[in-house]
């Protein structure tokens, strides 16, 4: 069953999790860069189409794949751990790359106006209430790596806005994200 959850995780994150799904920077870096390449082609004002690129799944997904890694392992809790660190220090280092709203206002109406200073407010929000503490200690490191990458997701979504606004720069250049591997190309199948 694990093997089946793995599999499926790889085939919706694509290739950055079915190569290694342990590798959460990679996946990330490729998810940014799947970003990247799409809002490329966004300009202003942003529709209603385009606002489909703050989606958060992908974020998600690549935090997923390492901790079904981390359950195939013997001593799960210090790889979920890990992991949540990780995710806890690229959020950080996401958030301190975010502009205050005040300084995106009035580039593209309800997006810079009123969709980002919440985005950014979510961002920085915390938990609504201590969700993992007294469970086992298994299920605590699952929680906190999903709380972790939920926290990151949000502010990911943050960053992607301001990144359509124009008011950041690349995710590479500020350093919270590396550049992605070159695609790897597919095999053909054997023909007989």
């Amino acid at each position: 069953m694990r093997l089946l959850a793995l599999v499926l995780l790889s085939l919706l994150a694509g290739p950055a999790a079915a190569e290694d799904p342990s590798q959460f920077g990679t996946c990330m870096a490729r998810v940014i860069a799947r970003f990247e390449a799409e809002a490329s082609r966004v300009d202003l004002p942003i529709s209603r189409v385009e606002i489909d690129l703050l989606r958060q799944d992908r974020v998600i997904v690549c935090g997923n794949a390492r901790i079904v890694t981390c359950d195939l392992m013997e001593d799960r809790v210090p790889c979920q751990n890990a992991l949540a660190a990780e995710e806890d220090a690229m959020r950080a280092e996401v958030l301190a790359a975010l502009p205050e709203p005040g300084d995106v206002a009035g580039r593209d109406g309800i997006w810079s106006d009123a969709l980002y200073p919440q985005l950014y407010a979510l961002a920085h929000g915390g938990s609504a209430g201590p969700d993992c503490d007294g469970a086992e200690r298994l299920w605590t490191a699952w929680c906190e790596a999903q709380q972790s990458g939920a926290a990151l997701a949000g502010a990911v979504s943050a960053w992607k806005l301001a990144r359509m606004l124009g008011a950041v720069g690349p995710a590479v250049e500020a350093g919270w994200v590396g550049e992605p591997p070159a695609p790897q190309p597919m095999m053909r199948p054997e023909r007989g």
